[in-house]
């Protein structure tokens, strides 16, 4: 399964769940999005998968509590990397506190701040409930499961994902087999196939499958 597949499960997942949001892998390049029209207090998970590189998945999830009665807004987060190494925990703290850039400006070098994921649900909480305090939590980090080969991590991610967003920790209490990972497998091509959208062909590409089939059959 490549990269495509999980972003594709991680997207039905959210999609499935309400109040829910999921933010683009690309956020690192494009940057963070405008903030969203919808109220954050209807909102329970903020999903932010990242993909290291294009070689490997990580998961940050925050968790938003509101309290109507003493109007805060509570944000718990979480955050989850497979292999269980620190060498990406910098890169994942970068993405939620914000990343700081120099430029050099008269051979003099200047700090500009990069917005993080954190700023990001400041900036939706003041837009959509300015009279909530909000409270952060310290980040949590999940150490289990921890994935048992190099090619495994985005089937972890995706089954993190829906674990988190259904608040079932039955993934993080038990270890995950050889037998269970290819079970895993198996579930998201089913969600890829269940949830794409069929789409018809021309016909001049139509009639371009029937000339290669006969071409391969006639080999």
């Amino acid at each position: 399964l490549n990269d495509s597949a999980v972003d594709f499960c991680l997207k039905a997942i959210v999609g499935s769940i309400k109040q829910s949001l999921m933010l683009s892998t690309l956020l690192g390049v494009v940057g963070w999005p405008t903030t969203p029209k919808t109220q954050i207090l209807d909102t329970k998970f903020i999903a932010h998968p990242m993909n290291f590189s294009a070689n490997h998945w990580g998961l940050i999830t925050a968790r938003l509590y509101c309290d109507v009665a003493t109007k805060m807004l509570q944000v718990k987060v979480f955050m989850y990397e497979p292999l269980i190494d620190e060498e990406y925990r910098e890169q994942m703290i970068a993405v939620w506190e914000g990343i700081m850039k120099h430029k050099g400006k008269d051979n003099v070098e200047e700090s500009e701040g990069k917005e993080g994921l954190i700023d990001f649900v400041k900036r939706w909480n003041s837009a959509s409930a300015s009279g909530y305090q909000i409270t952060i939590s310290p980040v949590e980090w999940n150490k289990t499961p921890q994935q048992p080969d190099a090619a495994s991590c985005g089937v972890f991610v995706v089954a993190q994902a829906y674990s988190y967003l259904t608040e079932s920790m039955r993934l993080q209490e038990h270890g995950v087999s050889k037998r269970d990972l290819s079970v895993m497998r198996l579930r998201m091509v089913w969600m890829v196939v269940y949830h794409s959208k069929e789409r018809s062909i021309s016909v001049y590409d139509a009639d371009r499958l029937i000339e290669f089939a006969s071409y391969y059959r006639s080999k």
